[in-house]
């Protein structure tokens, strides 16, 4: 048994609006299959997140198309699960379309057997037996490892690649050690590969007892707080790896644009001596010809965070010969708005802490809109009022397919 496959994770496909990083994220795509082409992989495996909406633009979906399918018609398979971006309980996600039309075949689809869960296995021709657990919102997916076979998958005759979508409570980065995680105990022991996603770091161990446990991070940029990892000269990839007696990784690096990054520190100042001070870094930081990502934080003593001129600084640094620039303000605050304090450092993360503060302090009586399941009613009715209405689509039609969501959502009868 020989051979070699691509293990890639968290693509966020459609995540950038900015032009040229929407660039550099579909780069990163065309690398991943020049490589997988060019050095005749068996296959490719995805572990979740290909997408950063269940149901993308249509130029995304054509581009991500058109670049597995260069894949594809090589006569090999590109394998994938469920990420909690890719996912949602009442639309069909554009992963079920892609595999309808064959350009992908999910792996791990939940199958019942005797009260617990068996996930399908596929065996690809290389002899290696593939299969996961796919992602659900606010890490649900925890469920599914709670009533996992795991007899049944350690029993399997041949090596098994399992694809997961999931924090490991043990090998979360301290920063990180606060969010939902499945404990290293609900994995099924002894298997040759264990093909994570969803940990936006790079990170593979070995774990006595289990096997080689591989997080691949970010495929391109990312999002939110991955821009200022990346501008910090993180690496993104894949990793490629060799089928043998035992999984053998090399991390392949898909590049990224030239960037830099300016952290700026107003705290205990007025907003006038912040402006100053972010005049006074940015105009000694060469910046032409990098993307450039301006991160500004702390509490000012007095004004208002909307005194910091954000369009002044963007023209400042393209002004400077940028090729473009974020501006991060998330945690930048007021003492004279104290009082409204919402953590987080990227709008995902204010929003999720924003519903979770604030849920519990309704009156509500059906139990089922508190608590984890409410914050999780929350975010998806939030995710379908962000869909705007389609060119040429009447309002009438808008309106009725957002009230037939939210029904869905909330299992309200039609």
């Amino acid at each position: 048994m020989s051979g070699l496959f691509a293990h890639a994770a968290d693509l966020h496909l459609g995540a950038m609006k900015d032009r040229v990083l929407r660039e550099q994220e579909r780069e990163s795509l065309r690398r991943l299959i020049d490589t997988a082409i060019e050095r005749d992989y068996d296959f490719i495996l995805l572990s979740g997140d290909i997408f950063h909406v269940p149901v993308p633009d249509m130029e995304t979906a054509t581009f991500a198309t058109q670049q597995f399918m260069r894949f594809r018609e090589t006569g090999k398979m590109i394998y994938a699960i469920y990420g909690s971006h890719d996912y949602s309980p009442t639309d069909a996600a554009l992963i079920e379309v892609l595999e309808a039309a064959g350009v992908l075949r999910r792996v791990g689809r939940p199958e019942k057997y005797q009260g617990m869960f068996r996930p399908s296995i596929v065996r690809d021709r290389d002899g290696l037996l593939i299969t996961g657990v796919s992602a659900r919102k606010n890490a649900l997916e925890r469920n599914y490892f709670e009533i996992l076979d795991r007899e049944y998958l350690e029993s399997q005759d041949g090596p098994v690649v399992f694809a997961f979508h999931s924090g490991v409570t043990e090998m979360l980065p301290q920063y990180l050690s606060g969010m939902e995680s499945v404990p290293l105990s609900l994995f099924p022991k002894n298997l040759w590969y264990y093909a994570g996603g969803h940990i936006h770091v790079r990170y593979e161990n070995d774990f006595p007892g289990y096997g080689r446990f591989v997080f691949p991070g970010p495929l391109s940029l990312g999002y939110g707080e991955d821009l200022e990892r990346a501008a910090r000269g993180d690496r993104r990839g894949f990793f490629e790896v060799s089928i043998g007696s035992r999984p053998e990784t090399r991390f392949v690096e898909t590049g990224l644009l030239p960037m830099k990054f300016a952290d700026i520190d107003v705290d205990s100042m007025s907003s006038e001596a912040a402006n100053r001070k972010i005049d006074s870094e940015l105009s000694g930081l060469d910046m032409k010809g990098y993307y450039v990502i301006v991160k500004i934080h702390g509490t000012l003593s007095s004004g208002k965070t909307s005194d910091i001129d954000t369009a002044r600084i963007r023209g400042q640094v393209e002004g400077a010969g940028a090729i473009g620039v974020q501006i991060n303000r998330h945690g930048l605050e007021s003492r004279e708005f104290a009082d409204i304090r919402v953590q987080g450092t990227s709008n995902e993360e204010i929003e999720v802490n924003t519903f979770r503060e604030n849920i519990d302090t309704l009156k509500i009586s059906s139990p089922e809109l508190t608590g984890e399941r409410g914050l999780g009613l929350a975010l998806e009715l939030l995710r379908v009022l962000r869909v705007d209405i389609k060119p040429g689509e009447q309002k009438s039609t808008y309106e009725k397919g957002m009230l037939s969501q939210a029904k869905r959502i909330l299992g309200v009868e039609q």
